[in-house]
């Protein structure tokens, strides 16, 4: 669907938009249930508008479709569009990935950014290995899925 999407917009001299890069593996996954949402065909379909989302306002009138067309969502749909949040919150931070490492969250950077403000009140203990990467290591109740989601969507909107 990208690449159809980018070859539309070369046709037309269209900027093409380029997705936020930041991978996020934080050891937990998610999926769209059948029992969600039944046909295979709108069930990929919701998989694409999330990966496809811009922006909170986006997800946010996708969560809106889907609580119109199926019902609540359930926790596993959520923790979906959570870490998409993340990974829409992220992209301004220049962040490539935040990953799980237990007992740290390592989060990697784009050459040159400098990240101090993002870290300045994270809750843990923070260390900087080298100019691009930095480990933040909790208390292992912050590391629960709930809990951790929470923490970067804090950490990730402070000052971004």
């Amino acid at each position: 669907c990208r690449l159809l999407a980018e070859a539309v917009h070369k046709l037309k001299n269209e900027p093409i938009e380029q997705p936020p890069e930041t991978v996020i593996d934080l050891g937990f996954t998610a999926a769209i249930p059948k029992s969600y949402v039944p046909s295979d065909r709108q069930r990929m379909d919701v998989y694409r508008r999330i990966a496809q989302a811009r922006s909170g306002e986006d997800l946010k009138h996708l969560v809106e479709e889907l609580r119109d067309l199926f019902g609540p969502v359930p926790p596993r749909v959520q923790t979906i569009l959570d870490l998409t949040e993340l990974r829409l919150l992220a992209g301004p931070w220049n962040l490539k990935s935040i990953l799980l490492q237990k007992p740290d969250l390592i989060f990697k950077f784009a050459e040159g950014r400098a990240a101090a403000d993002l870290f300045a009140r994270a809750p843990g203990r923070v260390t900087i290995p080298d100019p691009v990467t930095v480990h933040l290591r909790m208390e292992k109740t912050f590391l629960e899925p709930p809990t951790l989601i929470a923490v970067l969507r804090k950490l990730l909107k402070k000052a971004g």
